[in-house]
């Protein structure tokens, strides 16, 4: 059993709340539908978890024939190859942007002298 949890983690934990439906509700109620979990879940298992970074890092290799800049801990430059991960990055920061605009907005909604 795990036991180093986040703040987070440790309150979802307590109150019998699983992340993802913590996000399903958080879509529902500011109005995304499930694009909060949707998004969760293409970080969670590309990004966040090591056989989502591991898998990534091998698929890159088969594929391009070298490491992608984020399989090493110096610093690299970028190259061509890795033009399809930094458009994915890009996709997923505007989507993270967009959930946060419109949860600020309905934030704002619900606060006196905003």
């Amino acid at each position: 059993m795990k036991k180093n949890f986040s703040v987070l983690e440790q309150v979802l934990k307590e109150e019998g709340i699983s992340t993802s439906k913590l996000l399903k509700n958080f879509g529902e109620i500011v109005g995304l539908k499930d694009k909060p979990l949707a998004l969760w879940s293409k970080l969670s298992e590309d990004w966040v978890h090591p056989k989502g970074i591991v898998k990534r890092i091998v698929d890159h290799v088969v594929e391009k024939s070298d490491l992608p800049p984020y399989a090493l801990v110096i610093p690299m430059n970028y190259t061509e190859n890795d033009i399809d991960s930094l458009d994915e990055l890009s996709r997923r920061v505007s989507d993270f942007r967009e959930l946060l605009r419109v949860a600020m907005e309905e934030y704002k909604k619900n606060i006196p002298d905003c």
